[in-house]
């Protein structure tokens, strides 16, 4: 995404700078350069450390056919960014896990939320740390606490040392992400 960001920086300076070329104006010239420098000044400050993990979620339900797999791998983005306010953001790349429990059983989907029973708090920070899977983040920081263990380190160094970990970690069902299962339409059009 930083990239992106820089090569169409690069094109509008470039733009910015047949402008100053073609003007006559030494005036002109002079403000034309001082706003490509202010813009890639602008473009810059937003250009920070990025960092990311990945994790598969699997998902192993006993049936009467016997045991069912699925899979689904999920990223988590975090950059930093210093424009209009310092501070991280952060993404979740993914899909929903879909499992086909067999003939005759509704399919069952993890979603990659918790929110379909919030704890029953009325304080917003309590919430948020009983909230184990967020829409935006993925697992909540609980759960990666557990899983990896707390550091001292910041954010973007947690996350980098997240994402060197390698090997499966099992989570309680109570962990897991809502699960869903799919109605099937007995409305069927002609």
């Amino acid at each position: 995404m930083a990239a992106r960001r820089a090569t169409d920086s690069v094109s509008a300076g470039r733009r910015v700078i047949e402008h100053i070329v073609h003007a006559g104006n030494r005036a002109m010239r002079w403000a034309a350069l001082l706003a490509l420098v202010a813009a890639l000044a602008v473009t810059l400050a937003g250009c920070g450390r990025t960092e990311s993990y990945r994790y598969k979620l699997t998902l192993a339900v006993n049936t009467p056919d016997g045991v069912r797999r699925a899979s689904s791998v999920v990223e988590v983005m975090f950059w930093a960014v210093s424009i209009p306010e310092r501070g991280i953001m952060h993404r979740l790349r993914g899909e929903a896990l879909y499992l086909d429990l067999g003939p005759g059983a509704r399919p069952l989907v993890a979603l990659l939320t918790s929110y379909l029973h919030p704890a029953s708090t009325r304080d917003y920070l309590a919430s948020r740390k009983a909230l184990r899977w967020t829409r935006d983040e993925g697992p909540g920081d609980n759960i990666l606490a557990e899983l990896y263990g707390r550091s001292s380190a910041g954010l973007m160094d947690e996350v980098a040392r997240i994402a060197r970990i390698r090997g499966p970690h099992k989570i309680s069902p109570a962990d897991l992400p809502d699960l869903v299962t799919l109605q099937t339409s007995t409305n069927r059009a002609a």
